[in-house]
């Protein structure tokens, strides 16, 4: 337990970050000049400085960091503690604190926990950007028969009755390194997988699910996102010229709804799902999209887990520094920091030595 966190009030963090915005700039701007007039005065001892604050840079990042992990670490610790408290009947308030805290109930306040991070994964051409732009209600990303997203794009939306989620549409499945697909997915809150009813090869998809299924129980300390599949292109299936939705899966009344549940259920089997996982949408070009309001209600039955799954990242953290970096980067600092303060030799009180020991028979 950090000594002083049952102190700590969030006006005395906002006070800070306040203090930071108002005197940050008019100190950075006094530092370059003094940095400016050390050049100007001893330029071998303002290089070396400068190299090491690099590292000492470098070392307050680390530190910062593993800082920041700590207390949020410890701050869900202490929600988890008073809610036990609370619940358990051991926590007692007395009238006063019983008062503010229906007053602050009461009082209009902006959503306290960040943006649930979904991260938007598939095929080549599965539609993930055409499926951005119906969610956000607008064009987010570009879209075309070729591959547009060469790299994660990260995307906030804040739509009316909707939850505020931040969407991350990725390269698709083989489509250049899996490094990045694989740091992105340990990131996610929500996968949303995003797979095409009319592509007929489904090892790409499968490979890639299998390979974070496996990373995924692997996870002992921290919940695993849950994953969403939106199947996209079903106005695409056979009958192709007929689109007339809405269509009853139920009852599949219909050769098109009858082949939208099939392609559900294959989909299901191929890819190791649950057919109530998979949602079926499309964004006909000119067309209003179809179905994403179930995609949304769909997200929505799996947010409150996507919370818990946000919060134990958070509490884990991403960054691990090992105490082996951190005591490199000491001594390296602690050798530029000598070296830069240490003066130069005189050139000419090197030459005597020489020249006496030339003189001597």
């Amino acid at each position: 337990m950090i000594p002083g966190i049952r102190f700590i009030r969030l006006g005395h963090v906002l006070w800070a970050k306040e203090m930071v915005d108002r005197y940050g700039p008019t100190w950075s701007l006094g530092y370059n000049l003094w940095r400016i007039i050390r050049v100007i005065w001893n330029p071998a001892s303002a290089a070396a400085r400068e190299v090491s604050g690099v590292f000492d840079t470098k070392l307050a990042t680390v530190f910062s960091d593993r800082v920041r992990a700590r207390l949020t670490q410890e701050f869900v610790l202490e929600i988890g503690r008073a809610a036990i408290d609370l619940y358990s009947g051991r926590l007692a308030l007395s009238e006063e604190e019983l008062r503010l805290a229906r007053e602050r109930d009461r009082a209009p306040s902006a959503e306290p926990s960040a943006p649930v991070r979904i991260v938007l994964m598939g095929q080549v051409n599965a539609g993930k950007s055409s499926l951005v732009n119906a969610l956000a209600q607008e064009i987010r990303c570009a879209v075309g028969p070729l591959p547009t997203t060469a790299r994660a794009a990260e995307y906030q939306l804040e739509l009316d009755g909707r939850p505020a989620v931040s969407l991350v549409d990725m390269p698709g499945i083989g489509d250049g390194s899996q490094k990045e697909p694989r740091a992105q997915a340990e990131r996610a809150d929500l996968v949303l997988w995003v797979a095409s009813a009319t592509q007929p090869a489904r090892s790409a998809d499968r490979q890639a699910l299998d390979d974070f299924r496996a990373w995924a129980s692997a996870q002992l300390a921290r919940r695993p996102p849950r994953v969403v599949l939106a199947l996209t292109h079903i106005d695409e299936l056979r009958p192709a010229n007929e689109w007339a939705p809405p269509y009853d899966l139920a009852t599949s009344a219909g050769a098109k709804a009858r082949n939208i549940l099939a392609a559900i259920h294959s989909v299901a089997s191929a890819l190791d799902l649950s057919a109530d996982a998979i949602v079926p949408v499309a964004m006909p070009p000119d067309r209003k999209p179809y179905n994403i309001d179930a995609l949304w209600a769909r997200i929505g039955l799996d947010l409150d887990e996507a919370r818990l799954v946000q919060l134990d990242r958070l509490r884990i953290g991403i960054q691990r520094v090992s105490l082996r970096e951190l005591n490199q980067l000491g001594h390296a600092g602690r050798f530029i920091l000598t070296a830069g303060s240490r003066p130069a030799p005189d050139s000419r009180s090197a030459a005597r030595p020489h020249q006496a020991g030339s003189a001597r028979p």
